[in-house]
C-alpha cells in the first residue's frame, strides 16, 4: 500500500510517498533469506540479475511456502503437482547446494556483526575471502578512503576462485550492514527460520 505524507507541523515532507508492505511470517523470511543472498553474491534478484536457476529455485520456494500458508502460488505452478515443485526444487537445491551455501552465508553475516563490527572505528570495507565447504574465512581491512584499492584487491581475488562453490570473495562497507540491520532488525533470525522451514520441505516432513 502507497501512501502521500501530509502533516501541518512538518510540510517540508508533504506529499512525499510512504510504502507499507503486508506480510505473511513465511513471506517475510523469503523476502530477508533474498536479502542475504545479496549481501554476499552483490546481485539483486529483484533486478533479475541472478542465474535462472537460482531465480527457479526461491520461485519454487516461494510457492511451496504459499500452500502451506494456503495462499495463492506463482501463475507459472499453479497447475503443477505439489509432488512436482517439491522434486524440482529437491534438483535444483542440490544442483546449487543452496541450503549449505546459505547456512555459510548466514554465519558470515553473524561473524561480520559480531566479531568486524569492533573494528568499525578503524575500518570501513572487509574484503572477506570464503571458503564454503571448509567452513574457513580470510579477512583483509580497509580504511574509509581505501575503497579505491578494496575494489582493486576484491578484482584480483575474484579472478584467482572462479569455482563458486568452494569460494567466494566479498567485500562489504559496513554503513550498508548497518543500513540492512535497520531494515530488518530481526533479520539473522529471520535467516535462520527460513532455512528451517526450507529443510522441513526439502526433507518431505510436510508433503
Amino acid at each position: 500500500m502507497v501512501y502521500k505524507y501530509q502533516n501541518a507541523y512538518a510540510p517540508e515532507y508533504n506529499w512525499l510517498q510512504i510504502e507499507i508492505q503486508l506480510r505473511t511470517e513465511l513471506e517475510h523470511l523469503w523476502a530477508t533469506a533474498v536479502e542475504t543472498m545479496w549481501i554476499i553474491l552483490q546481485v539483486s534478484l529483484k533486478s533479475w540479475e541472478w542465474s535462472k536457476e537460482r531465480l527457479d529455485f526461491f520461485s519454487l520456494v516461494s510457492s511451496l511456502f504459499a500452500i502451506k500458508e494456503w495462499c495463492i502460488l506463482l501463475p507459472q505452478h499453479q497447475w503443477k503437482d505439489v509432488r512436482d515443485l517439491r522434486d524440482s526444487l529437491i534438483k535444483l537445491e542440490k544442483k546449487l547446494d543452496a541450503y549449505h551455501k546459505m547456512d555459510t552465508y548466514n554465519k558470515i553475516i553473524n561473524f561480520i556483526d559480531t566479531k568486524l563490527s569492533k573494528k568499525k572505528k578503524l575500518y570501513e570495507h572487509y574484503l572477506l575471502i570464503l571458503n564454503i565447504k571448509e567452513h574457513t574465512i580470510k579477512v583483509k581491512w580497509f580504511k574509509k578512503w581505501e575503497l579505491e584499492e578494496a575494489t582493486a584487491n576484491y578484482l584480483e581475488e575474484e579472478k584467482k576462485f572462479k569455482d563458486e562453490n568452494v569460494w567466494q570473495v566479498v567485500l562489504v562497507a559496513w554503513e550498508s550492514l548497518i543500513a540492512l540491520k535497520h531494515a530488518y532488525p530481526n533479520y539473522f533470525w529471520n535467516t535462520k527460520n527460513f532455512l528451517s522451514h526450507l529443510k522441513t520441505i526439502l526433507s518431505n516432513q510436510q508433503f
